[in-house]
């Protein structure tokens, strides 16, 4: 994600952050390692009227009225919409992507 490199360069080079949030994760430890953990659970995407949320091998993507819920492990060429199927697990990733966006209108509201 884009929002990543600048605290991965900011690792790599070692100058400071600036000291407000940033969305974005340090990922110089995973960089080259076969063993180091993904920075995060949960990733989510906002582009315009398209966005995504991607937990585990699941990944809900919406751009207008058009929504497709894939699972990577089984269908890494996203040519199977499981949306109408799994509505539990669609409802839950909206849930997130809600709460997470909401975050972020917050800190940017109160300039943090």
């Amino acid at each position: 994600m884009s929002t990543d490199i600048l605290p991965t360069l900011a690792a790599y080079t070692g100058v400071p952050l600036p000291q407000r949030y940033l969305d974005g994760r340090d990922l110089a430890p995973v960089i080259g390692s076969a063993v180091a953990p993904a920075p995060r659970a949960i990733m989510y995407w906002i582009y315009q009227d398209w966005w995504a949320v991607r937990e585990g091998p699941w990944k809900l993507t919406v751009e207008g009225d058009k929504a497709t819920l894939v699972n990577l492990d089984n269908d890494p060429g996203e040519q199977h919409n499981l949306f109408d199927q799994r509505q539990d697990l669609v409802q839950r990733l909206v849930d997130s992507h809600s709460f997470w966006k909401k975050g972020i209108s917050d800190r940017r509201a109160s300039g943090v």
